[in-house]
This record gives structure tokens, sequence and C-alpha cells, in this order.
């Protein structure tokens, strides 16, 4: 749950123009193979249609069914967190990258953030996920994607998670009083940030849950 989220949308504060991620994925391939538009079939049966009017419908010329038409997106920056990069902008993320290549290669910039700086020989080795030059920058944050997981070096932080979904309940203000002011705003580096959520202790706990199933499930506790 994303309580701010929720709470500025049903305020209206925010526009929302919900989509699927099948949808969205077809918007980012548009861009990227240099055409204005992508057909799709994921919209079918759903209230998107009612919600962007920019979508559009076609008869099919091979089947005569109708089909939906999404125009390209391409957003003006992607962030990205990965497992390693290298000092030209080169990343690698373990494991599926889902929709991190489409971004990279369908954004005007891309910032990119990773666990590690490594040599450009190390990537290599372990095969560039996304080449350096689809990246504008990029920095070494280690646990970056803190309070959430980078797996498998560590995992979400449920404590904090919940830290956060308590002082985002009680509003706007109590949410900056309570969560933004100590853990955005009053924290001057990055090192300062992961001292503050309970430094090795936390971290050393996040990295463990590999180690067995006691480890994995005591994240749960």
């Amino acid at each position: 749950m994303a309580p701010n989220y929720r709470r500025a949308c049903e305020s209206g504060a925010v526009q929302v123009k919900d989509n699927c991620c099948y949808t969205l994925v077809q918007q980012l391939r548009a861009t990227i193979s240099g055409v204005p538009f992508m057909p799709i079939t994921s919209a079918r049966g759903t209230g998107f249609m009612t919600m962007h009017h920019e979508y559009k419908t076609m008869t099919c010329p091979f089947t005569g069914a109708e089909i939906a038409l999404v125009p390209a997106l391409k957003p003006d920056v992607a962030i990205l967190h990965a497992h390693m990069g290298d000092a030209h902008g080169n990343l690698y993320i373990e494991g599926p990258p889902v929709a991190d290549v489409l971004f990279a290669k369908a954004s005007a910039k891309v910032l990119a953030t990773v666990e590690q700086l490594v040599p450009t020989e190390q990537i290599s080795e372990k095969g560039v996920t996304i080449p350096y030059f689809y990246v504008t920058a990029v920095a070494e944050v280690p646990y970056g994607a803190h309070p959430t997981s980078c797996y498998p070096l560590y995992a979400y932080d449920r404590p904090h998670t919940e830290t956060y979904y308590a002082a985002a309940q009680k509003g706007q203000q109590a949410f900056r009083e309570n969560y933004l002011d100590q853990y955005v705003f009053g924290c001057t580096s990055h090192d300062q940030y992961l001292d503050k959520v309970g430094g090795d202790k936390t971290l050393n706990r996040l990295a463990d849950w590999r180690a067995g199933r006691q480890q994995w499930m005591e994240l749960y506790a």
C-alpha cells in the first residue's frame, strides 16, 4: 500500500492515468522501433480505453478483429538501479531485468545507481545488461534500493517499511515530520541514511536472507 500516493490521487492533487504492464511495454517498444504507435490486445475487455482518449482502435487487415493502438512513449528520464556498473556506464543486472532495458532504450536520459562500481573487465565477464551508450550518468550507491530489495544481495527491510507505512497513514504533515525530516531531509549523505536505518546491524540482517530458512523467515517476524 502507498497511502501518500493514494491520498494524492483521491484528492485530485495528481492526475491518474492507470495502465497495464504490457501496454506500457508496447509503448516503449514503439519508441525503440521508431514507429508512432503499437497494436495491443491487452486492454480489451477493460476500462483502460475510456481512461486513455489517446488510444485508438482499428480493424486488423489480416483477421478483421478490432485491435487497440497505443502511442509511443518516450520518457524524459529513466532512473535505474543495478547490481554493478563501470565508469563508462555499462550496467549489469543479475536476474531478469524486467522492463529496465526497455526504459533505458526508450528514454531521453538514463540516470543509474549501482551497488558497486567495478572494472570494465568484470562487467564483460558477467555480461552487459545495458550498454554505456544508453546511460547518461552512473553513481555507486550501496544499498541504493533500500528499503526494498536487490536480490540476491539483500532482501526487503520489512520493519522499516512498517515505519514508512505507519507515518504515511497519519497524513501529509505527520509523514513529513515523522519520516521525511528524519530519513530524507535530515540526511546529508547516503551513509548517514544507512546509519539511521540501523547501520551494519540492519544491513547484515538483510544480506543474511539466503543463509538458511531460519534467517529468511526471521525477515517476516
